[in-house]
């Protein structure tokens, strides 16, 4: 019968000791807040950002978040409206050359920037999907054009 007041006696003082390392750390941390405070110049308990709290629309998330600005055919309404009009009736080869002929060089843009806005937005228009030829990999047979 001895053991058990032990054990309570063994509990009891390490309950203790914990008490006392619990102290002793907050008045450590109360130390520590009391010396680097003064040279902080907002509150500990402030938010790091107030502007991050408020909330965002899908939209406006996206512009702020994606890399880069947007590309040449959707900053520029006409060569968008140009491409847009052409996107179901000519292959992406055949828009680039035509907004070559009809655009100056700053605004021309090349065949793969065609494929990419199609496949952005492009391919959501109304009507059909666009015109994909690949008759450009296949040689004529016995020189024929």
């Amino acid at each position: 019968m001895s053991k058990r007041p032990s054990n309570r006696l063994q509990i009891e003082f390490h309950a203790r000791r914990v008490v006392e390392a619990a102290r002793a750390t907050e008045e450590a941390a109360a130390a520590l807040i009391a010396e680097v405070e003064p040279g902080v110049k907002a509150p500990f308990n402030a938010p790091l950002n107030p502007h991050s709290t408020a909330p965002m629309d899908l939209k406006t998330f996206r512009r702020r978040h994606t890399l880069g600005g947007l590309s040449k055919i959707e900053g520029d309404p006409e060569l968008r409206a140009f491409v847009a009009a052409r996107i179901h009736m000519m292959t992406f080869a055949e828009i680039a050359a035509q907004v070559a002929e009809t655009f100056p060089p700053e605004r021309r843009v090349a065949l793969s920037s065609v494929h990419r806005w199609w496949q952005k937005y492009g391919r959501h228009l109304e009507g059909q999907s666009a015109k994909i030829s690949f008759n450009h990999l296949i040689p004529p047979l016995g020189g024929q054009t």
